[in-house]
C-alpha cells in the first residue's frame, strides 16, 4: 500500500467527532481502520505479532508473551499515529487508557474473535480512542 492510499485511509478513519466512540468491527466494510482485502488476501499484510491469530495469543499465559504481543501493539498505534500526526494533524490520544485497559480491551475483543488477527483487536481499540489535534 502506498504512503498516499495509507494517509487517506487514516484521513477518513480520524475525521470522527471527538466525542464520538463509534466502534466499528474490523471487517466492517465502513471501518477505514480494516486492513485491505488485497492485503489479507495475499497474507502480507504484517509479520509479527500482528498477524497472529487472536486465538493464539489469548491461548498464551506467559507474561513475557504477552509483553511482546502488548508492546508491538504500542509500537503499531505509535506509528499509526506519526503517520496521520504528519499526515493531518489528528491523532489518537494512546494516554486516554491505562494499559490494564488496552489490555483488557484487546484480550476481550480476541476472546469475541479468535479467528481475528491480532492487529485486527489493536485497530479496534485505537478506533475507540479520542481524537487529537497535532501541534507541531
Amino acid at each position: 500500500m502506498t504512503r498516499t492510499a495509507l494517509a487517506i485511509i487514516f484521513a477518513v478513519a480520524l475525521s470522527t467527532p471527538a466525542g464520538a466512540q463509534t466502534v466499528l468491527a474490523p471487517n466492517d466494510p465502513d471501518n477505514p481502520f480494516k486492513r485491505p482485502p488485497a492485503v489479507a488476501q495475499q497474507g502480507a499484510g504484517g509479520l509479527g505479532a500482528g498477524a497472529t491469530k487472536c486465538a493464539q495469543v489469548t491461548a498464551e499465559m506467559d507474561n513475557q508473551i504477552q509483553n511482546i504481543a502488548y508492546s508491538w501493539a504500542v509500537g503499531f498505534m505509535t506509528a499509526v499515529n506519526l503517520c496521520t500526526g504528519a499526515s493531518i494533524q489528528k491523532y489518537r490520544n494512546l494516554a486516554a487508557l491505562s494499559r490494564d485497559a488496552q489490555e483488557r480491551f484487546i484480550r476481550n475483543f480476541c476472546l469475541q474473535h479468535p479467528n481475528e488477527d491480532y492487529q485486527n483487536a489493536v485497530w479496534a481499540l485505537l478506533n475507540t480512542l479520542p481524537i487529537m489535534a497535532h501541534t507541531p
